[in-house]
């Protein structure tokens, strides 16, 4: 059975899928794809990261979750970030490529989220490319909880969503979808705005900032920072901010 043939039998059997099986996708891919896809998306520039530069800027530790072979630590150092960097991601072979070219401006963490246990707290941590949509439903939850528990007082987490099926989903079926190609198959579920904000409450954060951006190849996503700073004391704010790119 192909990997096309297999995604369509478990979209079509409710196959209850978990981040872990998103992990042989990432195995199998080669570097090449991974950039061609950013090129598509229209995040190889960096125009996702030159938004969240005021955030960078202000930060003295910063973790990334998925960092997949470096494109967020590259843009982050080249803001000359002077403070300690540290990226998390699960699959060796990326993980080998951020030791050979990140190693003296970065610590390189081989592992799972739900598996990394750490005493530090961040001022920020970031979960960019729609890393949020690559858990459940139900994971989704339970990782911006654990994320929520290693910021600081003064932490933001920030992570970017869209609102629509990915361009090259194979089936979709309202927020769920499947992207599958000639080496594997990449489950997703896309958060709706409630989601997101009683994803939030439920780790007691205080404010949602969504700031709504287009990519260099002309497409819309969100991103999202969670903060626990707010000037209204014990309210949940939902702030708004459109950022547009010539």
């Amino acid at each position: 059975m192909s990997y096309t043939q297999i995604a369509k039998y478990n979209y079509m059997n409710n196959f209850e899928w978990k981040n872990k099986n998103n992990a042989i996708f990432y195995d199998q891919i080669p570097k090449e794809l991974f950039d061609k896809t950013a090129l598509e998306s229209g995040l190889n520039s960096g125009c996702d990261i030159d938004i969240l530069q005021p955030y960078i800027n202000s930060a003295r530790t910063i973790l990334e979750i998925g960092s997949g072979y470096g494109r967020v630590v590259q843009y982050i150092l080249q803001f000359n970030f002077a403070g300690k960097l540290y990226a998390l991601e699960r699959n060796h072979k990326m993980c080998e490529h951020l030791r050979e070219n990140f190693c003296h401006s970065a610590d390189i963490i081989e592992q799972d989220i739900f598996d990394f246990k750490t005493e530090k707290k961040f001022d920020l941590i970031l979960a960019c490319w729609t890393t949020i949509c690559e858990f459940s439903k139900e994971e989704q939850s339970v990782l911006i909880k654990k994320l929520s528990n290693m910021l600081t007082a003064d932490g933001k987490l920030v992570f970017d969503s869209i609102f629509d099926k990915p361009r090259n989903s194979s089936y979709c079926n309202c927020q769920n979808h499947v992207v599958h190609n000639e080496y594997s198959s990449l489950y997703g579920y896309i958060p709706s705005l409630a989601e997101i904000k009683a994803y939030a409450l439920d780790s007691n954060f205080k404010t949602t900032k969504i700031i709504y951006y287009i990519t260099d190849s002309n497409r819309e996503r969100a991103m999202f920072v969670l903060s626990n700073n707010t000037d209204v004391s014990n309210s949940q704010n939902l702030l708004l901010e459109n950022v547009m790119f010539a």
